[in-house]
């Protein structure tokens, strides 16, 4: 009989976002014949255990990791507008059915990448917080996680729209650019290279 046979070892599970499980294995018998058929039943239920707890703790992270989308009311634009200590805000304003709405907020997440000193991106779904759930699985299937994330609370947006943005009549996408030292700039539509490079730190 080969040493260490009589004594229990542990199988550890592989790690799942950052959970660890160690599930014991059943030790062979004293003579070292196999176990028994009830230790056999035994050491299947805790393996089908152990990966259950590792689809919960999978799921866990998904959830974890999906942006939090916070409600935007009137109260909170001012705050919203408000010029940043350094560089510039990026307000990103999209919505569900917007056709260039994604491909906008790809480019504006690869800019803020390329300058995360200095740009600091917010993302507003003028769709309302009755969306959320869809909001948050759109945000999340495109990267987006990261970034803060803000939904319409106000059934009609048309006040939103006006508090956030006087000269914006609701259309989307709508990039409102907010920077340090006072300076706006609003674009509609779906961005062009040459108006990324405008909205980059120094371009004007």
């Amino acid at each position: 009989m080969r040493e260490g046979l009589n004594r229990s070892t542990l199988d550890v599970i592989p790690a799942k976002a950052g959970i660890h499980f160690a599930v014991p294995s059943i030790p062979y018998d004293q003579d070292g014949s196999r176990p028994s058929p009830g230790r056999r039943l035994d050491q299947s239920f805790l393996r089908r255990l152990s990966v259950l707890l590792l689809m919960l703790a999978a799921a866990s992270a998904a959830v974890a990791s999906a942006p939090r989308v916070q409600p935007l009311a009137a109260g909170d634009v001012p705050a919203l507008l408000q010029p940043p200590a350094h560089g510039e805000r990026i307000i990103a304003l999209w919505a569900l059915d917007c056709v260039y709405c994604e491909p906008n907020l790809r480019a504006l997440a690869a800019l803020q990448a390329a300058h995360p000193e200095t740009v600091e991106l917010v993302t507003v779904a003028t769709d309302g917080m009755s969306e959320q759930a869809r909001i948050q699985a759109r945000l999340q299937a495109i990267g987006m996680q990261a970034y803060a994330a803000w939904a319409y609370i106000e059934v009609t947006p048309d006040r939103l729209n006006f508090l956030v943005d006087p000269d914006w009549g609701g259309e989307t996408p709508r990039t409102l650019v907010i920077r340090a030292d006072g300076t706006r700039m609003a674009l509609s539509g779906r961005l062009t290279p040459e108006q990324l490079r405008r909205i980059a730190p120094g371009g004007r």
